[in-house]
Parts: structure tokens; sequence; C-alpha cells
């Protein structure tokens, strides 16, 4: 696969872009086109090292401080495994990552493997190398080793792009200290949304400052929560071409007046001004009945000081469950000088043994399945649930099936609870049916615009 043009990549700098926060570390902004004009690309045949010689391969993370000790292990396997490889890590945890890495493909001097969360669209453009000859030529095989969320999530036109960082699945977590306290019985498997917000209710006390849920705001049906499938709402196409007949349908409205009442109307969710009150883990505080219990960063339940327990998201009564699941992924650029030696990273990342270092220090949880039996993670209190959650059929993330959901798609959706809340303004489906309208007409003019 050849590199991007300058004019293809110049109209891609204005695409690749914002995202919902890649977990603990860093909330994405829309990404916007260099100021200089990037050299018109050629060619780059790859280079083999002459024999003895040590390769340096780049490999960039955008993740906390906290978490570098993971990617340093796997960057020391490989480079144990392989002495001609040295792996040199580069950390930016800041939130022009996405542009940092655009920049740099521009400037014909980008890391050879980094770290990320695109859409699967995204690879249209050709800046992300495909990778089904090399993982055919190293013996990897994604549907046996990884998780099918993992494979999912690097798949575009039926050819593999990504390799897998983690493979995580949400659960609601409850306080069962707060449960006890307030005298309300502990949810169970195959409860349904009457039941969660009787629970909220019941945990929700003003007088002592507690809050039922965490639920309530548009994050809680778009991003790593197991609500949206559930409650049978969905927000894009699988494609990421169409809105219209799905972010305004019925069971979407129904979706979102539900959630928008846990906070508006049954007051048993913080205004999300009122949750830095409760800290940077507010389910941590001890002052939340309920919250979205996920595998990034996981160390933070595992400091947790009270008792607490998960279990799958509620039901709308008539919608059969599904898993949330996801995956952030590593991507090699197409412009890697050394890409036999970039896959060797990524294999290593990827793999069972790689992805113990990262499991076992509670930063992520693993994609392949036989790195959690290999750990007990599938009996453990904690990921446990996770584990069941797994092995349920799930689908690719809303906000992740089109390259323009942060630019098109959510400050639509996002605005049906500034118009409803803030505003005033009524009735839902109007607001719900506008925003559709215009989320679609934005979709409509960027894909033309791309592909013009």
């Amino acid at each position: 696969m050849s590199q991007l043009s300058r004019r293809e990549f110049l109209r891609l700098a204005t695409l690749v872009g914002g995202g919902a926060a890649l977990a603990a570390c860093t909330q994405a902004t829309s990404t916007t086109a260099p100021q200089e004009e990037a050299p018109a690309d050629e060619e780059t045949p790859q280079e083999e090292a002459p024999s003895g010689e040590v390769v340096e391969v780049s490999w960039w993370n955008p993740d906390v401080l906290e978490w570098q000790p993971s990617y340093q292990g796997i960057a020391d396997m490989v480079m144990a495994n392989n002495p001609n490889i040295k792996v040199a890590v580069g950390n930016v945890p800041e939130a022009e990552f996405a542009n940092k890495i655009t920049a740099m493909i521009a400037a014909n001097d980008a890391p050879d493997v980094w770290t990320w969360y695109y859409s699967t669209d995204t690879a249209r453009h050709g800046f992300i190398q495909e990778l089904d000859d090399l993982m055919k030529g190293s013996g990897v095989d994604g549907a046996k080793q990884w998780f099918p969320i993992c494979s999912l999530r690097s798949i575009y036109l039926g050819k593999t792009y990504g390799t897998p960082r983690d493979g995580v699945w949400t659960a609601v977590i409850y306080n069962q200290d707060l449960f006890d306290e307030f005298g309300v019985t502990y949810p169970e498997d195959g409860w349904t949304t009457d039941d969660y917000l009787e629970k909220a209710k019941g945990t929700t006390d003003e007088a002592k400052g507690t809050w039922g849920t965490m639920a309530g705001g548009p994050g809680s049906l778009s991003w790593d929560v197991g609500f949206c499938w559930n409650l049978h709402f969905e927000i894009v196409s699988e494609d990421g071409r169409q809105v219209k007949g799905l972010l305004d349908s019925e069971d979407s409205i129904w979706a979102i007046q539900w959630m928008i009442d846990l906070q508006d109307k049954w007051k048993v969710s913080p205004p999300s001004g009122m949750t830095q009150s409760l800290g940077d883990y507010p389910f941590g505080s001890g002052l939340v009945g309920m919250a979205d219990g996920h595998a990034w960063g996981f160390d933070s339940i595992k400091a947790l000081t009270f008792k607490f327990d998960q279990l799958t998201a509620p039901v709308k009564p008539g919608v059969s469950p599904q898993a949330w699941g996801d995956s952030v992924q590593y991507y090699m650029w197409t412009g890697s000088e050394h890409k036999d030696e970039a896959f060797e990273v990524q294999k290593t990342a990827s793999s069972v043994e790689g992805s113990k270092i990262p499991m076992e220090a509670g930063h992520w949880t693993a994609p392949c399945p036989e790195t959690w039996l290999a750990l007990e993670a599938d009996k453990d209190h904690i990921t446990g649930p996770w584990w069941i959650e797994a092995q349920k059929p799930t689908q690719v993330p809303n906000y992740l099936r089109t390259e323009y959901h942060f630019d098109c798609v959510f400050p639509e959706f996002e605005g049906v609870w500034t118009r409803y809340i803030e505003n005033g303004e009524r009735p839902l489906d109007r607001l719900v049916q506008e925003a559709a309208d215009a989320a679609q007409k934005c979709l409509d003019e960027r894909y033309a615009e791309s592909e013009s």
C-alpha cells in the first residue's frame, strides 16, 4: 500500500480527530490541517537491515504515566526475543496526540507504531498499514487468538488494519455497603430498567449527599456503557453513513428520555457540574450507588475500600441483552521503513504473553481469551463479570462507526440534553429529529467532500 498523496493527506488532516477519552489518559480534540503543505508522497520501499544491524522501532502512546511500565515491559519482551530490534517507547500524554501524529505523517516522520482508537472507516485514507500479509507471514490468526470485538475494531472492508491493545467490557458496579445502609436489595441478573430506577431512587439521599447512579448524560448511551444495546438504542449505522432512522427512531427516543429522566425528573444522578465534587473516580467516593465498571484502568476498582459487586446492565423489557465491548488498537504507519520489525512489536503486544503484563498490573484487560484463563481472570471477583460479558454478542460501539462522530454526530446528540434540561425545550421527539437531521446533513457533506 502506498503512502498518502499530498492532497489526500491534507484532506485527512481535517477528518482524523476527536474522540471519547482514551480511558484514563486524554480527551482528544478535532484534528486541524497542518499549517504547511506536506511534500507529495512516493512509494517508499521497505529496506531490510543488514545482518547483525539493530533496527529501531518507534512506538508511541498517549496514556498516563502510571501505565508506562506496561508499555516498557512489552518493549523489553520484544527486545529480549529479537536482539536486532530496539523499541523506543514514546509517551505523549496530551490532548493533541492525534494532531501530532497527523502532522508527523505530513512531514514523513511518523512513529512506526502507535496506540489509538480510530473509527474503522479511517483506514480508507491509506495512512494505516494493512496487516493481513504480515499476520499471515507471522502465523497470527486474529479469529483464533482474540475476542471477536477486538478483531471487529480493526477490520475495514474485509481487511485488517490494527492489532488489539486490549479487550474491554462493561458492567454495572454497585456499592453493597451503600445498598445495605439504605436497606435496598442487591440487583440480580435479568433485572430491568424499572428495577434499576427503583434501586437508584433507594440509594439517593440529598441530606447524606448520596446519588443512586452516575448514569444520566449523553455519554451513558454512546460510550463505554452497556445501556445502549440493552435499551435498543442506536445512533449511527454500522457503516457510519446513516443517522436518520436510527437516532430518531422510537426506540432511541425512548432510551434518551429514560436516560434524561434519571437526572432531570427523578434526580437520582448528579448534574454534570456536581460530579467534580465526587473526585476523579466518583464511584470510589462511596457516595454513589451504581456506576459503570469497565476494564480500562481497573486498578481503581482494585483500590476500593467498600464492598461492591458487578453485573450486566439492565435490559428494557422485550430487548435481547447484549454486551458492550471495545478495543483500543495498535496501528502501523504505511510509511514505516521497517514493517517486519514494527509488526513484531504489534504481534508481541497483542499476544497471550505480552498482554499479561498490563493485565497483571491492572491497567487494561487482555484481548486474548487464553490470557484471561492463564491468569484465572474468569474467576476473579473484579474481572469475572467482564468475562461473562465477553461471551455475549456485541457490536462496534456507536462512537467508532464513523470518523466524523465527534464532528457531526455527537455534538448534535449532546445538544439534545442542553436544549431539554438547560433550555427547557419540548417535546423531546422534535429535538431528537432535528438533531438527527443536522447530523445526517453534516455526515453527507463530509463524506461527499472527502470522496470528491
